[in-house]
């Protein structure tokens, strides 16, 4: 079965890192960027690796849920800090101030009432 990742998609198609893209064009305008990508997921796809921020697009998340099922990974705290080591390089969506501590809060409430 065909597989993708949308941040190496992302990052192919925009010539950048996903921090770089974050730095330039800012959370929200990094999350435009993403939907574009996630939107032109077509239906023949295969299974499909999303980035986290990607459940902040209603339109992303209907769009994925009409091609297939939708399931989520849960993982700890702890575990996700030690995978994603540096935030700042590794292209995390993350508004100033705030921490892993409380972007995962607010996005397992996002994955929770998503009802994958």
């Amino acid at each position: 079965m065909a597989f993708s990742d949308t941040d190496i998609l992302i990052q192919t198609g925009e010539g950048r890192y996903l921090q770089e893209l974050i730095s330039i064009h800012g959370v929200s305008g990094f999350q435009e960027i993403e939907e574009k990508y996630l939107l032109s997921i077509p239906a023949d796809c295969g299974v499909v690796a999303i980035g986290g921020s990607a459940v902040y697009s209603e339109k992303a998340m209907s769009h994925l849920k009409s091609l297939g099922a939708v399931v989520y990974l849960q993982i700890a705290l702890a575990s996700l800090k030690t995978r994603l080591g540096n935030l700042v390089e590794r292209g995390v969506v993350m508004t100033p101030g705030q921490t892993l501590d409380m972007l995962y809060e607010e996005r397992w409430g996002s994955y929770r009432d998503k009802s994958f």
